[in-house]
């Protein structure tokens, strides 16, 4: 197998919570003024959640809308399932609950398994006009093709890789597509190897974590 043409991967951590509202302060944290927002005051009451309000005085009417969970910091939102959103995009997350991380969030699953919260780590797509091989990949442009693919030398038999980080994120499922074309022959898994480490199959494969890696999924 000589080529990769698209690759997407998705984490998923599971939450204790539905959802969280992503504040600077939160109803724990009255922030530096030593006292709540007039919306903390209003929305950190349970009975107020997912409720609107019309707050009048001094001739000016305020609008409140709770959302359905309580206020939490920022820092509490580790992926996107701790997010309360069901729109597809970027998002920021803290996955060590100090540093922001900017990632994509699959808010629906619509690329993985239909459950929301999905965070992607890793993706590439060489039929996008500004896509380039990612690091460790050799770029390469055919002339039956109108894109430049991705992998290895055909006549080389070393194995060559690229690493997506998960940014110190928790997750307990993986999702992902990849594509892709054969060139020169294939020999599938070499049975001269037993070891993950080494040369174990002529295709992609993807693993996770280190000394030694896990095996995740194999096309050969």
């Amino acid at each position: 197998m000589k080529v990769m043409l698209l690759l997407s991967l998705f984490l998923y951590a599971s939450s204790t919570t539905s959802g969280s509202y992503c504040m600077s302060t939160d109803c724990t944290n009255q922030g530096t003024s030593g006292s709540f927002s007039l919306y903390l005051r209003v929305c950190c009451v349970m009975d107020n959640l997912g409720r609107s309000f019309t707050i009048k005085g001094n001739g000016i009417s305020r609008y409140i809308l709770c959302p359905s969970v309580l206020p939490k910091p920022c820092q509490s939102v580790r992926s996107c399932k701790d997010l309360n959103s069901t729109i597809n995009g970027d998002y920021t997350i803290y996955p060590d609950g100090v540093t922001p991380v900017e990632v994509y969030c699959d808010m629906n699953g619509i690329n993985c398994d239909g459950e929301d919260g999905w965070t992607r780590v890793g993706y590439f797509n060489m039929t996008e006009s500004d896509a380039t091989c990612p690091a460790g990949l050799i770029q390469k442009n055919f002339t039956n093709i109108d894109h430049p693919l991705c992998g290895r030398l055909a006549n080389s038999s070393t194995c060559i890789s690229t690493t997506f980080s998960s940014n110190g994120l928790t997750y307990n499922k993986v999702c992902g597509q990849v594509r892709g074309y054969q060139s020169f022959r294939a020999r599938a898994f070499l049975n001269f190897q037993n070891d993950i480490e080494n040369f174990t199959v002529d295709g992609v494969s993807i693993t996770h974590g280190s000394n030694p890696r896990k095996h995740i999924w194999t096309y050969a």
